[in-house]
């Protein structure tokens, strides 16, 4: 009977086990963010768009100079969701997003890395929801 009930309880778990990881994995999926992205001693951007869609973000973010949507990811860590994601170009040049959800401000980090191995990096932060 024991072994019964602890072999129910395992089949239980790793029915919803799965469930809950994929819906981890796309935490952010419906929301949409305003932000300022900054670079010190350089211009300010501002009212660039973020969306996560279908474990998808899109950004207006240097969209003209080729990035698309890119595949993000995250993980909690309390009620804080840390993403990342990053978004290539033709020419190969990428985009990593780095940041946090935290009470309905998004920030972090933007790291370009060329293909020609030059590098920038930029921050940026929603204002509260």
């Amino acid at each position: 009977m024991l072994k019964n009930n602890l072999f129910s309880i395992l089949l239980v778990a790793a029915f919803f086990l799965p469930l809950h990881t994929a819906s981890a994995e796309h935490a952010l999926d419906g929301k949409s963010y305003v932000v300022e992205v900054t670079k010190e001693g350089e211009e300010l951007f501002t009212n660039e768009n973020i969306e996560f869609a279908d474990g998808k973000m899109e950004t207006t973010f240097k969209e003209d100079e080729g990035y698309n949507k890119a595949d993000y990811e995250t993980s909690k860590e309390g009620e804080t969701i840390h993403f990342k994601a990053t978004s290539t170009n033709k020419e190969g040049d990428s985009l990593t997003w780095n940041g946090s959800e935290s009470d309905g401000v998004l920030q972090g980090t933007i790291a370009l890395k060329s293909a020609k191995n030059s590098a920038a990096s930029w921050s940026f932060k929603s204002a509260a929801r």
